[in-house]
Parts: structure tokens; C-alpha cells; sequence
């Protein structure tokens, strides 16, 4: 389909100005594949100008009661992190997850926690993980890594412009086939989700509040057209593109923590604090930050060079290290 329709366009002078696509997988590694196979698909076509959208990603499309649990659940929250890393290293110019509201695998639901009765649930992990990834826009500049995604455990590292902040996400996700599977029920109890307004249906949203704040100041019932599309012959089709094959993983060191190596330093910094934000399982969940962890964290800096050492960067797990620089 994406070799017919580039050919169509460029066979009919048919104007393109983004490909959408989507992927579901359980395998970050695939988003990779997918994103440098389309692109050079797109170079091959000669549309390498053109934008890549990822319109649709998640872990399942299928909808049950444990798939519910699973999205919101730790181990759903290292998998977002580690897509939204692995992103930064193929061909993706906007990514949609599926999905962001409070509906069917959405981010936000108001339960009780299962795991911690103690706190009403706001939000679920997976909404945490998108609020520690905002936090890397305020390092805007990517360090270069030794990051060959050989292990689940991945990291993102940047700096702000002035040089004095640096922000490290650690994602540990281990490719695991029950996740990924929705006829599979995960262990331990189920999470519930939460439906907005299904008391009422798209044409009785038709109020001015709802219009605004649901459809952009659009009435829904305006939305749906007749979507006529007066068919041309087929295009030839191109060979096929075969995708990469997909990394293997060992996960040992993985299963040990973090330990990283920041270096080239400037000279002029002599003091340093770090911050560091865990998603794990227990965490709290009424609000969007998760808690501060820094007891399982060990540090060193000397000669522009720092070392950090975390035992609790375990398997499904997303860490934030902050790092300010005074001099």
C-alpha cells in the first residue's frame, strides 16, 4: 500500500505532504525498523521531504478489562518511555499514542489504587512517564551516547543551553510476550478504567461548552462528510521493502541498575546536585509527578567527569536524574 500510493502521487502529480502510519507492538525495537523503512521507502519515491507520522502507537488495539490494566500499569509505563526514546533514532516527526483522555486506554481514570488503597488514583504510570518525558524539553540539546539498545535498560540525556543542567531519562523495559498479548490476563488485580461523559452520545454534544472544549469550536455533527473518492487505475508495484531484523536483547546488566558516565564537564563547575523521579510499582498515583527517589542513588564528580550509580533502575521502572551545576 505505501509503494502504491507514493507511486499514484508521483504518477498523477497528486500533492503529498505527510505519510501517516501506526504500530502496536510489544517490541520497542520495531518502531525503529518500521520509521527507517519508511523512510527509505519515502528516499527511494523521492518524497524524503516529506513527514512521517506515527498517528497511532500503543501496546494492543484490543480492548478487555486486563488490556486496561496493562496500559496503565508500570510495565506500560517503561515501554512509552522506551518507544519515546528509540524515537529520537529513526525517521518519526510526530507520534500520536493511543490514547491520551480518560477513556478506553487512556492516561487518567479516578479508582482506587489496587496496589495502594491509601491513594485515589488521578492518574495511571503511563501518565507519569509522559510528565518525566516533557521534563527532557528543558535539555533540549541530545548528548551524544553509547546507546546501542543491546539491553532493555535505555537512556536519553540532554543539556540546556547554558550548560549547567543536564536531564537523563532511564527507561527499563524487558520485551515481555504476556504484555504484549491481550488474551493474556497479567497477574495480580484488575485496573478499571474510566469513561467520560457515556451517558451521552457525539450528537448530544452539541452545547457550546462541549463544542469548544471537546471539538475545537467545531459542532460535531458537522464533522462527517460524504467522503466520495473516484478510483484510478492501479499503479505498478515496487519490490517490497524488508525490515531490519530486530535486536536482540540481554537484559543481565539490565537487571543490575543503572550506571552511566557523563563527561567534558566545563571546568567551571565545581558543584552539583541531583533530583531524581521514579515510576515503580506502589508509587502513588493522585497526581502527575511521581515520588523522589534518591536513597538508591550513589554519585562522583571530578575532572568534568560524574558518575552515577542507581541499584533501583530495575526492570519496569522510568527514572528522571536531574543534574544542576553551580560553580
Amino acid at each position: 500500500m505505501l509503494d502504491g500510493l507514493l507511486n499514484y502521487c508521483k504518477i498523477t502529480n497528486t500533492p503529498i505532504d505527510f505519510l501517516s502510519w501506526y504500530c502496536y507492538t510489544n517490541d520497542p525495537n520495531n518502531i525503529v525498523s518500521i520509521g527507517n523503512s519508511i523512510q527509505k521507502t519515502l528516499n527511494t519515491c523521492g518524497y524524503n521531504n516529506i513527514e512521517s507520522h506515527c498517528t497511532e502507537w500503543a501496546s494492543s488495539p484490543v480492548g478487555f478489562s486486563h488490556t486496561f490494566t496493562k496500559v496503565q500499569s508500570t510495565t506500560s509505563a517503561s515501554f512509552i518511555a522506551t518507544i519515546l526514546i528509540y524515537m529520537q533514532y529513526c525517521k518519526v516527526n510526530r507520534a500520536y499514542y493511543y490514547r491520551g483522555g480518560g477513556s478506553s486506554f487512556g492516561l487518567f481514570n479516578d479508582q482506587s489504587n489496587p496496589t495502594n488503597p491509601a491513594h485515589k488514583n488521578f492518574c495511571n504510570y503511563a501518565a507519569q512517564c509522559f510528565n518525566l518525558f516533557t521534563r527532557m524539553f528543558e535539555t533540549p540539546y541530545l548528548l551524544t551516547q553509547d546507546n546501542d539498545f543491546s539491553t532493555g535498560l535505555t537512556t536519553l540525556v540532554g543539556e540546556n543551553e547554558a550548560g549547567n543542567k543536564i536531564n537523563i531519562l532511564a527507561a527499563n523495559y524487558e520485551i515481555d510476550l504476556v504484555f504484549g498479548n491481550p488474551l493474556m490476563s497479567p497477574e495480580g488485580p484488575l485496573n478499571q478504567q474510566y469513561y467520560l461523559d457515556t451517558n451521552r452520545t457525539v450528537n448530544q454534544l452539541n452545547d457550546d461548552w462541549s463544542k469548544e472544549h471537546w471539538f475545537g469550536g467545531i459542532d460535531p455533527n458537522t464533522v462527517i462528510y460524504n467522503n466520495l473518492v473516484h478510483q484510478r487505475p492501479y499503479v505498478s508495484r515496487t519490490p517490497l521493502t524488508v525490515f531490519p531484523p530486530r535486536r536482540e536483547q540481554n537484559n543481565t546488566l539490565s537487571r543490575t541498575g543503572l550506571n552511566i558516565t557523563i563527561r567534558n564537564i566545563a571546568n567551571s563547575f565545581r558543584n552539583y546536585k541531583i533530583t531524581a523521579y521514579r515510576i515503580k510499582e506502589g508509587g502513588r498515583l493522585d497526581r502527575m509527578i511521581p515520588e523522589e527517589e534518591t536513597t538508591s542513588i550513589s554519585s562522583s564528580f571530578s575532572n568534568g567527569v560524574l558518575n552515577i550509580t542507581d541499584r533501583g533502575a530495575l526492570p519496569s521502572t522510568v527514572t528522571l536524574y536531574t543534574i544542576d551545576f553551580t560553580g
